[in-house]
């Protein structure tokens, strides 16, 4: 999943992972909003920066979906993530 993942933060030249993904969400056209959480004022400057950038293009959105791996409901759902 990381190589994969990697693979379309590279293609699609976005900052890194976060960017990837917010724009990513942003790009779809079902969704009216996106909610980010931050740990530190850097990442909310980086996280609004996403925001400001360009949606993907519809033809990298539609290579993400038709390539994403199928992940279990376990490595999905944080309740069963171990805790350790």
């Amino acid at each position: 999943v990381w190589e994969w993942l990697d693979n379309f933060q590279q293609r699609s030249q976005t900052r890194n992972m976060a960017d990837l993904c917010i724009r990513y969400a942003r790009s779809l056209p079902w969704v009216d909003g996106v909610v980010v959480g931050m740990e530190s004022e850097l990442q909310l400057k980086e996280n609004l920066a996403s925001f400001e950038r360009p949606l993907l293009e519809r033809k990298l959105l539609s290579e993400i979906e038709a390539t994403r791996p199928t992940l279990s409901s376990e490595t999905l759902d944080p309740a069963n993530w171990n805790k350790d």
